[in-house]
């Protein structure tokens, strides 16, 4: 996760582009933790002969799998949102 930083650093874009891409990387990370968790959920649901209990596992950590990317590509579109033309247009007659 550290390569993408040194990567953004030397984009020629405006300082909070760069923070807001970083900030997407690094809700990034949570993501792979919990595919690697799936993955032992996963090893573990393969070799136990119980599997209606192993598989409350795999469903938990499927579903948290996903939010993480729900949550990323929110941010994104928040982003968006957040920057765009008329949002700016917005705030500035409500702070006129």
């Amino acid at each position: 996760m550290l390569l993408p930083q040194k990567v953004i650093r030397k984009l020629n874009v405006p300082v909070k582009r760069k923070i807001g891409v970083s900030v997407v990387f690094t809700f990034g990370i949570p993501a792979c933790i919990v595919a690697i968790l799936q993955l032992a959920e996963t090893v573990i649901y393969a070799t136990n002969l119980d599997y209606t209990y192993t598989f409350s596992g795999m469903i938990l950590c499927s579903a948290a799998e996903l939010t993480c990317g729900i949550f990323v590509l929110c941010i994104l579109g928040l982003q968006q949102q957040t920057c765009g033309d008329r949002m700016r247009m917005v705030c500035q007659e409500v702070e006129a």
